[in-house]
């Protein structure tokens, strides 16, 4: 079986709509700031030649990428 077979449809299975801010005292700048010094202490803890640290590079990774959708304006 192929996974176009399982779902065919092309629209996600999940939509989520926000319908208002987040934080909404807080500007996109802001929030991108907070984010991207999240980034940075989660880089202070992940250690590539240390077994049991991949999960930080994880979390590195879907912060870098929720920054780049809200500077884009697009979603997941």
């Amino acid at each position: 079986m192929k996974y176009s077979d399982a779902f065919p449809s092309e629209e996600p299975l999940v939509q989520f709509e926000q319908k208002q801010p987040v934080f909404p005292n807080v500007t996109k700048e802001e929030y991108i700031a907070v984010l991207e010094t999240e980034v940075e202490v989660l880089g202070r803890y992940y250690k590539p030649e240390t077994e049991g640290t991949g999960n930080f590079n994880t979390a590195i990774g879907v912060l870098q990428r929720r920054i780049e959708e809200i500077r884009n304006g697009t979603t997941a």
